[in-house]
């Protein structure tokens, strides 16, 4: 039951899709895949344009498409279609619209050209001959190139396009390229669709802009003036609501305004309570050392850290010393190796002092 449903749901899809795709070949009626009021797409027959092909050294596709926009100069009768970045290039085809080509009447949300559609999901040796009246063409991954001149077959198509050998050839008559149309479309890459739009989307896009633009700005300022009055009230409200309460209400804010700055100085004292330390450990563990028989060099102190340099008969006494004595003084040890010098052990100690 739900597989017989399922294939109802497909065939009326499919058949609804098929209603809103234009085929427009070179007669003077759309040789349609459906004829309604609107469609989603044009598909423009290869007997409407002429196919060109460039190769650019471009890696970025935003750089890519630029440069396609220059090269057709915004022309609103040629479309291009940039190829993926392969071996330090991009491919890009140009589809140009000739002067006698039937303009039609359906609406539709995309212009895209028949070869491009066909060449969706192409194997790099696959080669297609198309095959619709008078018109025959040849058709691989690469692009496509109406019968004439050297190339009138298949073979020498092949040849010219530089397809490797053990490529394949199928034959497609008009009944099978419109099969062959419908079941590419969905292999068309996502990005061709973005600059496919149709000119009656453009048309349409163009005609709602400016007054798209002009209602937001208007919504904008209004939304300004709605807050700018907001705004006023709430100040004007509050300016009430303060007089209504009386002289008290200063008394209150003077008392409110001295509480914060003494909560300020009240952290400032803190910050510098807590970053206040004593030189009297380091004048002690001087006189310590003196007390010995030492000879102090000289003393650092940065930040509650010192480095005490000096010279005694024996260093392990002083740094005993030290370290027993009640001075406040956390961690004392050689920094440095100790030398002899003048009779004299030579020794740099390093301690920190207690907050």
């Amino acid at each position: 039951m739900l597989a017989r449903w399922r294939e109802a749901l497909r065939e009326r899809w499919n058949e609804w899709f098929q209603s809103k795709v234009v085929w427009l070949t070179g007669s003077a009626q759309p040789q349609a895949l459906s004829r309604s009021r609107w469609a989603l797409l044009v598909i423009w027959g290869r007997d409407l344009y002429s196919e060109s092909h460039r190769r650019y050294p471009i890696a970025r596709w935003s750089d890519a498409y630029k440069a396609a926009r220059l090269e057709i100069a915004d022309s609103p009768s040629t479309r291009f279609h940039i190829g993926p970045y392969v071996d330090g290039s991009r491919l890009i085809s140009f589809y140009q619209f000739g002067a006698g080509t039937p303009v039609t009447t359906t609406p539709s949300l995309w212009w895209v050209p028949e070869s491009l559609v066909l060449t969706a999901g192409l194997q790099p040796t696959e080669v297609m001959t198309i095959e619709r009246g008078a018109l025959r063409y040849f058709l691989s991954a690469a692009g496509s190139q109406v019968a004439g001149g050297l190339v009138r077959s298949a073979e020498t198509y092949a040849l010219a396009s530089g397809i490797p050998g053990g490529w394949t050839s199928t034959v497609l008559d008009e009944a099978a390229t419109r099969a062959r149309l419908l079941m590419s479309l969905p292999r068309v890459a996502p990005s061709a669709w973005s600059y496919s739009w149709s000119p009656d989307i453009k048309r349409w896009v163009g005609s709602i802009a400016k007054p798209a633009a002009a209602g937001f700005i208007a919504l904008l300022l209004v939304y300004m003036l709605a807050v700018s009055i907001y705004l006023e009230a709430a100040y004007r409200w509050r300016e009430r609501s303060l007089l209504a309460l009386g002289p008290e209400v200063g008394a209150l804010l003077d008392a409110q305004r001295r509480l914060d700055e003494l909560e300020r100085e009240q952290s400032g004292y803190g910050k510098l309570q807590t970053s206040f330390y004593s030189v009297t450990p380091t004048w002690g563990s001087i006189a310590e050392t003196w007390r010995v028989g030492g000879v102090v060099r000289s003393v650092k102190w940065v930040d509650g850290k010192v480095s005490l340099r000096a010279g005694a008969p024996d260093a392990t006494v002083v740094l005993k010393t030290l370290s027993e004595t009640d001075l406040g003084l956390r961690d004392p040890v050689f920094s440095s190796a100790v030398r002899e010098e003048r009779g004299l052990q030579e020794f740099v100690i390093d301690f920190a002092v207690k907050q």
